[in-house]
């Protein structure tokens, strides 16, 4: 279960929030070490897809407050990689750095795409 702390009234609230908050327009990215190999975190390994496992703590939060989220930065099983593959996802990690501006994005709906009743008005 994951929880997340959202600092209400400057950050969201009254009208503040996904599209409308103080971080719309701004981006935010994810970057997390996994113990084990893709396998375990995919459709049909052990532990599921780490898609939906990031979700919530990652994708969910930041899109509340409006960020626009960027394609997590994954690097799985680093305790058990060479010193020299461990320095091929550092060098990956500073050239994801440093074209965040170009980066994929995780899209959402604008809340203007949804009805009164929070449903997209058209799927």
């Amino acid at each position: 279960m994951t929880e997340c702390s959202r600092p209400g009234g400057r950050i969201y609230g009254g009208g503040k929030c996904y599209d409308r908050s103080v971080f719309a327009g701004k981006r935010a990215m994810c970057s997390v070490t996994i113990g084990g190999p893709p396998p375990i975190y995919s459709g049909c390994g052990l532990n599921g897809p780490i898609s939906e496992i990031l979700f919530p703590s990652t994708t969910e939060c930041s899109i509340f407050v409006g960020f626009t989220v960027i394609e997590p930065f994954l690097v799985h099983a680093p305790a058990r990689i060479s010193d020299g593959e461990r320095q091929r996802w550092l060098d990956r990690y500073r050239e994801c750095v440093l074209s965040l501006a170009n980066a994929p994005t995780i899209t959402h709906p604008k809340l203007a795409d949804f009805d009164d009743a929070h449903v997209l008005k058209s799927v």
